[in-house]
C-alpha cells in the first residue's frame, strides 16, 4: 500500500523538465515562420488551421500509434497550443516542443511499467483474438482501461512475434522487455536541439513532405546517399514517427545490388557482423543510427527490417549487408541486347538501357560524367549490333539533374519543350531540350514504377505526351512534381548564437508541369499500357505522404506533338492483357495481389499461435509449389535468353574485374543460410531453390514484348501503300 502511495505521489508531483530549450529555438522558430510564409511554393499564412496541423504532427512524431498520449493530455495540448500554434513560432515560442516531449517521457516510463507487468502474467495463445494493425487510426484512449487494454493486446503480439521467431532459443519474454528498454534509452538520448529538431519538422511538415528542417548533424548525413559513398550501404534516410525509413537507395550501391531493402521500409534493429547482438534504432536519433551502419569497408552489418509491403505489422526480415564503397560506375546507365520470342511472328532483337539516375558532374565544365552522352553511346552501340527497338527502364529512378532529363529527352523526340516549370510567385518557365535532332527515332518504350520519381518522372511524362513512346507500367509512377532548395541557417543567425550550428531549411519553392499543362505531382505519369503490381497496392507514393501539394493544370505549352504511337495504342493495350491474363507467372502477380488486399482489408493480425503458424506454412507451401511449378514449365522450353551485356566500361575498352563480393549465395527470403550438418533437410530445400528457375521479370519481359508490337507495326507501316504512322 505504501508502494502505491508513493507511486502515485510521484506521479502527481510537478513535473521535472526533461531537457532544457536552446537558446537558440526562439530565433529558429521565427526564422522558419518568415522563411515558410515568405518563401514556399503555396506561401500560406500561419493561420488556425495551420496550427493544428503542427500539433497534430508533433504529436505524431512521438506517439503515431496512439499508445502513450491519452485523450486528456490531447485535449489540454489542443486547448493550450491549437489554435495558437502559427503565431507562438512566429514569436518565437517553442514551448510546445518541450511540453509535448516531457508529457511524452512521463507516459513513455508509465507504459514501460506496464510492460513489466504484463510480461510477468500468464498469456496463452490458443484464445481466438487478434491486434489491429492499423494503431494510428484508433482514437486516443479516454481511459485508464482502454489503454491497459491496447497495451495486453501490444505486449502479447510482441510476444507470440518472438515466439515465432525464436529460432535461438532465446526467451520471449527478455527479448520484448530489452526491446522496450531501447526504446526508453533511445528517447533519453534526446538533447534539447533533438527536441528543437523534431518540432522544427513539425512545422515545416504542415506545407508538404520534402518541406523540412534538418539541424546540423542531420544535414550532415542528409540523403545519406549515405555520403555512405564512403562505405556504407548505400541508403538515403529519414526519421518518420519515431522509425527510420529508407527513402531512396543508391544505384550500385549494396543494399540496392542485394535487392531486398526497399523504399518505404522501416528499420527497427541494426547487428555488426554476423554474431553482434541487434541494437533497437526505434525512436533513436538518425545520426546514431548513421553511425551504427556505415563501417569499414568490407564488413558486415545486418538490419532488420519491415518491409513496406507487409500487411502484417509482426514481418521482420533480416538483411545481411557486406559494407562498401560506392563508385560512379555503378550508378551509371547501361545496356543489354535480347533476344525477343513472341508467341506469333519472329524473333527480335531488342535493346533494353537501365537508367537508375540522372547524374551529372557540374564541376567539370561539360568535360564530366553526363547521363546523356552515356546513354547516347549506349543507343549508338545497341543500333550497331542490330536492336529493332528501344526500352528505357526507369524503374529505380529516383531523379537527378534536371538538366540531363531534358538533353536525355531530346535524344529520342529533337528539340522542344520537356517540361514546365512554375514559381512561388506565379511565373512560368518553359525549358527546351535543347538537341537540335534525335539521336534514335525507332521504336520506344519507357518502363515505369511506383519508385520512378521527379526527373524521370518528366522524361516519361514528356516522351507520352509527344507520343514518341509506349509508356509501361504500374498504374502510376510516384508523383513527386516538386523543386526543392536547400537553405542554411547559419547567415541568419545572430551575432550572439554565430557559436551555435542551426542546420538547413528544405523548402519547396517550384513545381514541374507537362507540356501539355498537367502537372505530375501527386499523380505522377499513368502509363499507356498498365501491368498488374502489388505496388499499387502501397502506401509508398506522394499521394500516400501527408500534406502532398495537389495535382492541378496550367496552359499547355506549345509544342508539336510527333503522334508515332497513338493509333498503335488500342492493339497494344489488348495483346498485352491478352498476354498477361494467359500467362502462369502473371497468374501468381494476381494471386499476391488480392491476398495482399484481403490482408490490408482484414485491418488484425491474429494472436493465435496456432493460426499464425498455419499461415506461415501456407506461405511456405506456395512458394514451393511455385518453384516447382517453374520447374516443371523449364522442362523443354527454349532457354532463357540472358543477354548481351552493354557496358561504358566495355565500350571504353576497360577490362571487368574478375574479383567477386565475398557475400555467401541468399537462401530463401527471410530465413538465414542454413548449415547442412546441423539441419541437413532445410539444407537440401535451399539446395533445391537455388536450382529452380528463378522468378522472372514480368514488367520487362512484358514491356519488350509490347515493344516487338510496336516494331512490327512500324514495319507494316512502312510496307505498307499508305503509311500508318501520323508524323
Amino acid at each position: 500500500m505504501r508502494a502505491a502511495l508513493l507511486l502515485a505521489a510521484l506521479l502527481c508531483a510537478a513535473p521535472v523538465r526533461a531537457v532544457e530549450p536552446t537558446p537558440a529555438g526562439p530565433v529558429l522558430s521565427s526564422l522558419l515562420a518568415h522563411m515558410l510564409q515568405r518563401g514556399h511554393y503555396d506561401k500560406r499564412p500561419l493561420d488556425a488551421a495551420m496550427s493544428r496541423k503542427i500539433l497534430e504532427n508533433l504529436l505524431e512524431s512521438y506517439d503515431y500509434n496512439r499508445m502513450y498520449f491519452t485523450k486528456a493530455d490531447v485535449d489540454g495540448f489542443t486547448a493550450e497550443y491549437a489554435d495558437s500554434m502559427g503565431e507562438r513560432v512566429k514569436a518565437g515560442d517553442v514551448g510546445a516542443a518541450y511540453a509535448v516531449y516531457d508529457r511524452f517521457m512521463q507516459r513513455l516510463a508509465e507504459r514501460r511499467a506496464w510492460v513489466t507487468e504484463l510480461t510477468a502474467s500468464t498469456m496463452t495463445f490458443t484464445e481466438k483474438e487478434s491486434a489491429p494493425t492499423e494503431r494510428n487510426k484508433q482514437p486516443w484512449a479516454a481511459t485508464d482501461a482502454e489503454m491497459r487494454e491496447r497495451w495486453r493486446l501490444a505486449v502479447k503480439f510482441d510476444l507470440l512475434r518472438e515466439k515465432l521467431d525464436g529460432d535461438k532459443g532465446e526467451d520471449p519474454v527478455k527479448t520484448v522487455l530489452s526491446h522496450y528498454d531501447s526504446l526508453v534509452d533511445n528517447y533519453k538520448q534526446f538533447d534539447s536541439g533533438d527536441v528543437l529538431q523534431n518540432f522544427l519538422s513539425a512545422l515545416c511538415r504542415v506545407y508538404d513532405p520534402h518541406t523540412d528542417y534538418f539541424s546540423a548533424p542531420k544535414e550532415e548525413n542528409f540523403s545519406i546517399g549515405m555520403r555512405l559513398s564512403l562505405f556504407g550501404i548505400g541508403a538515403a534516410l529519414r526519421t518518420e514517427k519515431g522509425y527510420t525509413s529508407v527513402v531512396n537507395l543508391v544505384p550500385g550501391g549494396p543494399a540496392e545490388t542485394d535487392k531486398r531493402l526497399k523504399p518505404g521500409d522501416k528499420i527497427v534493429a541494426v547487428a555488426q557482423g554476423d554474431d553482434g547482438e541487434f541494437a533497437d534504432v526505434v525512436g533513436m536519433k538518425i545520426d546514431r543510427v548513421v553511425k551504427l551502419i556505415r563501417g569499414e569497408k568490407g564488413t558486415v552489418v545486418r538490419l532488420r527490417v519491415v518491409p513496406v509491403d507487409a500487411a502484417d505489422p509482426s514481418t521482420r526480415v533480416l538483411i545481411r549487408l557486406v559494407r562498401d564503397e560506392i563508385r560512379l560506375r555503378d550508378q551509371e546507365a547501361k545496356a543489354k541486347l535480347l533476344t525477343v520470342r513472341p508467341a506469333s511472328g519472329p524473333t527480335r532483337k531488342m535493346g533494353v538501357i537501365d537508367l537508375p539516375s540522372f547524374y551529372a558532374d557540374l564541376k567539370a565544365m561539360g568535360q564530366g560524367k553526363s547521363t546523356t552522352r552515356d546513354v547516347s553511346a549506349l543507343l549508338e552501340s545497341l543500333r550497331a549490333k542490330g536492336a529493332e527497338g528501344i526500352v528505357l527502364d526507369l524503374r529505380r529512378n529516383g531523379g537527378g539533374s534536371l538538366q540531363e532529363a531534358l538533353a536525355l529527352a531530346g535524344l529520342f523526340m529533337g528539340d522542344g519543350p520537356v517540361v514546365q516549370v512554375k514559381d512561388n510567385a506565379g511565373s512560368v518557365s518553359v525549358l527546351d531540350s535543347g538537341t537540335p535532332s534525335p539521336s534514335y527515332d525507332g521504336p520506344l518504350v519507357v518502363l515505369t514504377s511506383r519508385f520512378s520519381a521527379s526527373a524521370s518522372e518528366i522524361v516519361a511524362a514528356a516522351l507520352q505526351d509527344y507520343g514518341r513512346a509506349v509508356v509501361v507500367g504500374a498504374k502510376s509512377t510516384f508523383g513527386k512534381g516538386t523543386v526543392q532548395t536547400v537553405m542554411d541557417l547559419d547567415r541568419y543567425m545572430p551575432p550572439s548564437l554565430r557559436a551555435y550550428k542551426p542546420g538547413a531549411v528544405h523548402l519547396t519553392v517550384q513545381k514541374f508541369y507537362r507540356v501539355s499543362g498537367g502537372s505530375t505531382q501527386n499523380r505522377g505519369v499513368i502509363p499507356d499500357v498498365t501491368l498488374p503490381s502489388v505496388e499499387d497496392e502501397m502506401e509508398i507514393a506522394e499521394s500516400s505522404l501527408p500534406n502532398a501539394l495537389p495535382y492541378d493544370r496550367i496552359e499547355p505549352a506549345r509544342f508539336t506533338p510527333v503522334s508515332r504511337v497513338g493509333r498503335l495504342l488500342p492493339s497494344l493495350i489488348r495483346g498485352s492483357q491478352a498476354r498477361v491474363a494467359a500467362s502462369p507467372e502473371w497468374g501468381y502477380a494476381r494471386e499476391d495481389i488480392d491476398r495482399y488486399k484481403a490482408e490490408l482489408a482484414d485491418k488484425s493480425v491474429s494472436l493465435n499461435e496456432a493460426e499464425r503458424r498455419a499461415e506461415r506454412a501456407a506461405d511456405e507451401a506456395r512458394d514451393k509449389k511455385r518453384r516447382k511449378e517453374r520447374t516443371a514449365r523449364a522442362v523443354g522450353a527454349p532457354e532463357p535468353d540472358k543477354g548481351l551485356e552493354i557496358t561504358l566500361d566495355a565500350l571504353d575498352g576497360v577490362v571487368p574485374s574478375t574479383a567477386t563480393a565475398s557475400v555467401p549465395p541468399k537462401a530463401p527470403s527471410g530465413h538465414p543460410a542454413v548449415d547442412a550438418a546441423k539441419d541437413p533437410a532445410k539444407a537440401k530445400e535451399d539446395e533445391e531453390y537455388a536450382k529452380a528457375p528463378p522468378a522472372p521479370d514480368l514488367m520487362l519481359d512484358e514491356a519488350l514484348l509490347v515493344l516487338s508490337d510496336v516494331a512490327a507495326s512500324t514495319v507494316s507501316a512502312q510496307t505498307a501503300v499508305q503509311p500508318a504512322l501520323v508524323r
